[in-house]
């Protein structure tokens, strides 16, 4: 693990070498245990590639980065876990190709060597790759399947940049620091920036599941899939054996993800839902009984719903429990975690997830496995996404089937209220995941209230046409499955976990991520997701007949985990309500101060429901995220 920058130019026409440095010194809280860079080839200096290093494997300096192969023909840095790594190494080692050290990175040019840009597909892990090939004299830029790690870039003129972080990347005299006003709206949209663009508008990131070519000397950029789910496969019909086939591919998910490295100590998040819960207690049969197992989890203020489930898996599985609090106070880590990685996520999750992972650094942890990945692929967040397809079919239902769809379904009601008093733009499924504002997007009120006039014209939607039309022909399930996991995972889940872990030197994997789980969950049909009432059936029914975890924790109802952002912007103290919501505000530029300051005064004066309190709060937070983005930006040199 760790952080990646390299700058490609067809001649050395300034200090390449220094400006990579300043960009991995930038981004050094990925990889605290070196730093190291090369220009290549010697002479001609048109790569340079460096890597700041969080020792996993080979702690050695025979790990440091970039690796090459003997002939120097082939340069590589690679961000991330190649967990088939070992496997990859024999092959190769039987094809000639001799190694000297224990690290996954080192067999990355070899890969590159002997199948080209096909080298990607080979790997399983989460990762960020940049290769020169000095044969062709083309770099590569390669992300992992479903984004799980990042990688920005830039062009200026025939040059071309690259970094791990946005902050990284602002560090270099060569980016062009002018902010995207389309990204402002689809971050007032979204909640954060949905890829290839960021809040720079000269700087986008690599897609998941995608492979960047650059000729320096032709100026050729091409960006190309790899790899996509197939959305159009048979559905599984048996549900006993789709929960057998789901158990068996996350017992080897986890398996591949639990070698923490040379004398490390493997851990756990957990919040005491039944993704977290599943990974938890998987981990502890890996490992046996006897291997001491550490879970992390953060106790929000004025949230305790989960405090059973907590102690009930603990107590099950044998872990030992570090449990840090979030409370109003810890509002201040937000300018913590924001300045140290320039990433712009409105999320309040973001801070007991940085908590539980500084928890796990402070006793030493590098490496913990989470549950990510599950609300998305298998329909959480109230199975929101069945529900749509049951809103499209409801007119054609008979009556006894919109009987039993309203009882196992309480949430359906609202929805279909929703839908008649207010329907969405078209039956596209962009627009109806939208439409879904309480969990995928800002409430489009509100949105419009806080815009000034210019950005509240643009369409949030306008760029991410082509991501949708990728879907089409699929099912309407699979068709909002796939926005969920492009939108949702990849630009808000996902940039919370990696950043927030890395702000603290910690390696976060994810088992049900694993490329053969996600394409199961294709598979799975609507009524297996959504049952009886409960979001995420198929994996609580495999937990189940593999006895995994108490029936409390395994059928209890979802319950998001987030940090007290109600409770923050109610009490938010004086001086950063000014530095946020005044007209000194960086967001002036952008925002309709006094439309954002009369959200605030209804928020903390009026009587709002319980539902439009969390609105509310929700889009001032996201307006605090991007004051202090503006502001640590402005303070990047």
């Amino acid at each position: 693990m760790c952080g990646i920058a390299g700058i490609i130019d067809e001649s050395d026409k300034f200090g390449a070498s220094e400006y990579v440095t300043k960009m991995l010194l930038a981004q050094q809280h990925r990889g605290p245990d070196h730093v190291s860079s090369a220009a290549t080839p010697p002479g001609r200096r048109q790569a340079t590639l460096g890597s700041v290093r969080l020792s996993i494997n080979d702690k050695s300096a025979r790990g440091l980065q970039p690796f090459s192969t003997p002939g120097g023909e082939i340069w590589g840095v690679i961000n991330g876990e190649i967990y088939n790594w070992r496997s990859l190494r024999d092959q190769l080692a039987g094809s000639g190709h001799r190694f000297h050290s224990d690290c996954d990175a080192e067999i990355v040019p070899y890969l590159f060597l002997e199948y080209g840009p096909d080298f990607v597909k080979h790997i399983n892990g989460m990762f960020a790759v940049a290769i020169w090939d000095d044969r062709e004299r083309v770099l590569t830029l390669a992300r992992d399947r479903m984004g799980e790690k990042p990688l920005f870039y830039s062009r200026s003129g025939s040059t071309l940049i690259f970094a791990s972080e946005i902050r990284a990347m602002a560090t270099c005299p060569l980016v062009d620091r002018s902010i995207d006003l389309h990204s402002i709206s689809e971050f007032f949209t979204f909640r954060c920036v949905p890829y290839p663009n960021t809040l720079l508008s000269q700087v986008k990131r690599v897609p998941p599941g995608s492979l960047l070519r650059y000729s320096p000397e032709s100026g050729a950029l091409e960006v190309s899939r790899y790899w996509m789910p197939d959305l159009f496969s048979e559905p599984l019909t048996d549900i006993d054996l789709a929960a057998d086939e789901l158990g068996s591919l996350v017992t080897e998910a986890v398996r591949l993800r639990s070698d923490p490295g040379s004398g490390a100590a493997l851990g756990v998040t957990l919040s005491g839902g039944v993704d977290s819960s599943t990974i938890a207690a998987m981990t502890r049969r890996h490992v046996g009984g006897d291997v001491p197992l550490d879970a992390f989890t953060t106790k929000v203020d004025g949230d305790f719903e989960d405090e059973e489930a907590i102690s009930q898996v603990c107590g099950r599985n044998k872990l030992t429990l570090h449990e840090t609090d979030c409370s109003l106070g810890d509002i201040g880590l937000v300018h913590d975690i924001v300045r140290k990685t320039l990433e712009p996520v409105g999320a309040g999750m973001i801070v007991p997830a940085y908590q539980s992972f500084r928890t796990a650094a402070n006793r030493h942890h590098r490496v913990l496995l989470s549950g990510e990945g599950s609300d998305e692929l298998f329909a959480g967040y109230s199975g929101r996404l069945i529900l749509d397809s049951l809103l499209l079919r409801w007119p054609v239902l008979r009556d006894a089937e919109q009987r039993t769809a309203l009882a196992e379904n309480p949430q359906l009601s609202r929805a279909l209220r929703r839908q008649a008093e207010n329907p969405p733009a078209t039956d596209d499924p962009l627009d109806r995941y939208v439409w879904w504002d309480d969990d995928n997007a800002y409430d489009a009120g509100l949105r419009h209230k806080i815009l000034d006039d210019g950005i509240g014209r643009l369409d949030p939607l306008e760029r991410l046409r082509q991501l949708d039309s990728m879907s089409d022909g699929a099912t309407h399930e699979n068709r909002m499955l796939w926005l969920e996991t492009q939108l949702r995972l990849e630009a808000f889940m996902l940039p919370i976990v990696d950043r927030s872990s890395m702000a603290t030197s910690v390696e976060s994997r994810a088992p049900l991520l694993d490329p053969s789980i996600v394409e199961f969950a294709y598979r799975v049909p609507a009524g297996m997701k959504l049952r009886h009432g409960r979001e995420k059936y198929i994996l609580r029914h495999m937990g189940q007949r593999m006895s995994l975890l108490p029936g409390y924790v395994l059928w209890q109802k979802k319950h998001p985990f987030s940090g007290p952002i109600s409770i923050w912007m109610e009490n938010i103290d004086a001086d950063l309500a000014h530095a946020t919501f005044s007209d000194d505000s960086r967001l002036a530029e952008f925002l309709d101060m006094q439309a954002v300051r009369q959200i605030r005064k209804e928020l903390t004066e009026s009587t709002l429901s319980g539902y439009d309190q969390k609105l509310y709060s929700d889009i001032l937070f996201g307006c605090l995220i991007l004051a202090v983005w503006l502001d640590s930006l402005a303070q990047v040199n």
